[in-house]
């Protein structure tokens, strides 16, 4: 359980913001793109630390408006332009990976027929900032 899922992604990024400001980051992701080097610094890791928790809001903000299966939850929290074509797999992939972590957060229980609902609790808040200082 500790290496894998959105609270281990998000405490590597931890590691990444308590880095000395005048470290260099090379990313994860096309270093080496279109002909160029993109070198970042560690401001790129705090931006993909707010797009996870502006993520969980949304799908605890639509599983608070009724989504109860993942399909649905996937459906609400992303634009339609990003699920057509093979996206919508991508998509559901990535909301797994959030409601992993708003469970094991006590934010929202599955029952036993696969059902999603709110526990009235936003721990993912503090959790978040816990794994990334």
């Amino acid at each position: 359980g500790d290496h894998y899922g959105l609270a281990s992604y998000l405490k590597s990024l931890g590691k990444v913001l308590a880095l000395d400001h005048h470290t260099t980051v090379l990313p994860a992701h096309r270093l080496f793109n279109r002909g160029r080097f993109h070198i970042r610094n560690l401001q790129r890791a705090q931006d993909i630390v707010r797009h996870h928790e502006r993520r969980l809001e949304r799908m605890m903000e639509v599983i608070g408006d009724g989504a109860t299966t993942m399909a649905a939850v996937t459906m609400g929290a992303f634009p339609p332009r990003k699920l057509s074509g093979g996206g919508f797999f991508g998509a559901v992939s990535e909301v797994v990976s959030h409601l992993e972590l708003l469970v094991d957060m006590g934010d929202i229980q599955v029952s036993q027929d696969g059902k999603l609902r709110r526990n009235g609790t936003d721990n993912f808040h503090s959790a978040v900032h816990a794994m990334t200082g």
